[in-house]
């Protein structure tokens, strides 16, 4: 009986270390203005601020998606006041405390020169339809409905098979041109000026389904070459292999199958704006990469995340009182 006693007192107690043990901090860049406090940890995290070091909680913000938070305090701070902050993970433990110091922008500047310290980083990801950073280039994956213009390199007529010969079929170089519409799979690129401008777009299909027709009228000597084909065809960048139909000029021994290798070139590469996006992810580059974890974004003085915040309201609370960020960076270049 004390056996089992002594069982069950060690194994509640134990359940009680594992609950209170604190988890590593993921804070980093901390940056502690006189008016805000910013820095980045994990998406996951809620972001915990104790500004009278009285151990009671003043504010509470959740690391939006890019590992980014933003807090705006509303008593303003004195240089070289202690400020505490902590994490909160999902099961709702604490990580270790950390202290920081409250700075003027300039005194930050100086620390950012010495490499004492690093300002926080914010992956900007805007969308494809929306305004893009000016002077920037960002690519956005898409599936896109796009129109194209075909330039046949060769085509293989099956032919009937008979006694006489044992052949599948003859290659032939096109002397036709084709058209069609088709669904694509692959990066769009977009390029903005000074004043945020678009100058320039392009798309690189990476993979794609089209249907069409292949075409042309002729004759030679002897007789009419009529091609009229409707044909489907998979393409890989920008090269097509298809399977198409004659309804034309059929030569004794030919089937009306038969399989083609084209060139495709898309209408939109000619003319910008003709193609139709059904989805995209948002952009990215090499500074601004795609985050891994999407959950929704945060705002200010929220203890868990609201998976029912609108989109527009969020990026509101997050640009809301930014002077003195803004002011480090026109500092900093």
């Amino acid at each position: 009986m004390k056996t089992k006693l002594l069982f069950c007192y060690l194994f509640v107690q134990s359940i009680c270390i594992s609950q209170t043990k604190e988890i590593p901090s993921t804070l980093q860049n901390v940056i502690v203005t006189l008016k805000q406090i910013s820095g980045n940890a994990n998406p996951d995290r809620i972001v915990k601020i104790d500004v009278n070091n009285d151990k009671v909680v003043d504010y509470s913000i959740v690391v939006n998606y890019r590992g980014y938070f933003e807090q705006t305090l509303t008593t303003e701070l004195k240089s070289g006041e202690i400020i505490k902050v902590w994490t909160v993970d999902e099961l709702n433990k604490e990580s270790t405390i950390l202290e920081f110091t409250s700075a003027t922008p300039e005194e930050i500047l100086n620390k950012v020169k010495l490499n004492t310290i690093s300002l926080p980083y914010q992956s900007i990801n805007p969308e494809l339809d929306g305004a893009q950073p000016a002077s920037t280039n960002y690519k956005y994956n898409c599936r896109m409905l796009n129109t194209n213009f075909t330039i046949p390199i060769a085509r293989f007529n099956l032919t009937k098979h008979d006694d006489t010969t044992s052949k599948q079929g003859d290659v032939i170089l096109f002397n036709s041109i084709g058209a069609g519409v088709g669904m694509s799979w692959g990066q769009f690129e977009k390029t903005t000026d000074a004043k945020g401008e678009i100058i320039n777009t392009e798309f690189t299909n990476s993979f794609g389904i089209h249907i069409g027709f292949l075409f042309s009228a002729g004759n030679d000597d002897t007789e009419n070459k009529n091609v009229f084909a409707p044909s489907v065809s998979i393409s890989v960048l920008d090269f097509q292999i298809g399977y198409g139909h004659e309804l034309g000029t059929l030569a004794p021994s030919q089937k009306k199958g038969f399989l083609t290798l084209a060139y495709a070139i898309p209408i939109s590469k000619l003319l910008k704006g003709k193609y139709y996006i059904f989805k995209s992810s948002k952009g990215y580059n090499s500074k601004n990469p795609l985050p891994t974890i999407l959950i929704d974004e945060g705002s200010s003085n929220t203890t868990m995340p609201n998976k029912t915040d609108k989109p527009d309201e969020t990026k509101k609370s997050n640009k809301a009182n930014f002077s003195d960020w803004k002011r480090i960076r026109s500092f900093v270049g």
